[in-house]
């Protein structure tokens, strides 16, 4: 519509300056989220009835662009050092899932107005250069490979084993960044090359292992891996499933006790595995998707693998 057939002239775009740069960051609206807002909804006509927090949106032109000092919030008195875009949306989309929502997110400011809000503490962001692999992949996150800190979460064995299976290009690097041995050490373990390049491979899963887990948790998931790999066994630290015979009823099929032990996302992604010749069953090749385990079965616990660094226990409880 050319711009004269309005009946006044619109607004110009909404944006903020982003620091550093000469660039502008559009904005269409804002969304407010807090626990200490029912004040200023008041202040602008509501009366909300709901528990903190909630939310209500502003207009964009609502953003204040320079420094300049204001009643509300508390501790708002320098717009350079208070961050009120908790999120700026920075890529558009739909049916976004839930591993990739930060792809759409814009900028380091996410939470931090909010955080303070709800603690009434000052709040600091720290970032970090984003870490790749070798082939320049975001690590863990675009294979769907992210792994917990959390013990209840992800076990220190699968921990360890996370870190063991680094690349060999990738060795020495993270061996600089997470952990504590001095730089020259870890530039001589990256450089090692075939299988001598394993050792180090183990020396930075046992020091990632120990600065979160301990010690004895880092000693326990070598010695499980060990048993594991070279010997064929399956380890005190193995990840074990334990069902109950309610759980087993009349029989479970393999294919669900591959799914419920981790070593696949989905039905399909077992049954593919299976197809596929990578599911092993006590260490001999699974190639029946339509197996039945009953509880007389599970009387000895079984042993279950999806290639060949990854295994499980499933036993009767």
């Amino acid at each position: 519509m050319p711009a004269d057939d309005f009946v006044f002239p619109p607004a110009p775009q909404a944006s903020l300056a982003v620091q550093g740069t000469d660039a502008r960051f559009p904005m269409r609206r804002i969304f407010c989220v807090g626990r200490n807002y029912e004040a200023h909804a008041r202040e602008m006509g509501k009366d909300p009835t709901r528990e903190a927090p909630f939310f209500f949106t502003k207009p964009a032109d609502a953003a204040l662009d320079t420094p300049c000092t204001i009643p509300y919030p508390p501790q708002t008195e320098d717009l350079h050092h208070e961050i009120e875009l908790v999120i700026a949306i920075g890529k558009g989309g739909r049916n976004i899932a839930e591993a990739d929502v930060m792809d759409h997110v814009w900028g380091a400011s996410v939470g931090i107005d909010l955080t303070r809000r709800v603690l009434d503490q000052e709040i600091f962001g720290l970032t970090t250069p984003l870490l790749t692999t070798s082939d320049g992949r975001k690590m863990g996150k675009s294979q769907g490979g992210a792994i917990w800190l959390n013990g209840d979460m992800l076990s220190p064995y699968e921990f360890w084993q996370f870190w063991r299976n680094t690349t060999d290009a990738d060795t020495g690097k993270f061996l600089k960044i997470f952990t504590e041995l001095p730089v020259e050490e870890c530039d001589r373990l990256g450089a090692l090359e075939g299988s001598d390049i394993n050792a180090a491979k183990i020396i930075l899963a046992n020091e990632v292992t120990t600065l979160l887990h301990g010690a004895e948790a880092a000693k326990n998931a070598e010695a499980t891996a060990r048993e594991v790999f070279e010997k064929g066994g399956v380890g005190d630290d193995l990840p074990t499933l334990t069902l109950s015979a309610a759980d087993i009823g009349d029989g479970i099929s393999i294919v669900q006790l591959i799914v419920k032990s981790g070593l696949a996302g989905s039905g399909k992604e077992a049954k593919r595995l299976i197809t596929e010749n990578g599911a092993r069953y006590n260490d001999e090749p699974l190639t029946d998707a339509g197996l039945m385990v009953d509880a007389a079965t599970l009387a000895t616990p079984i042993k279950l693998s999806a290639g060949k660094k990854r295994h499980a226990l499933v036993q009767l409880g």
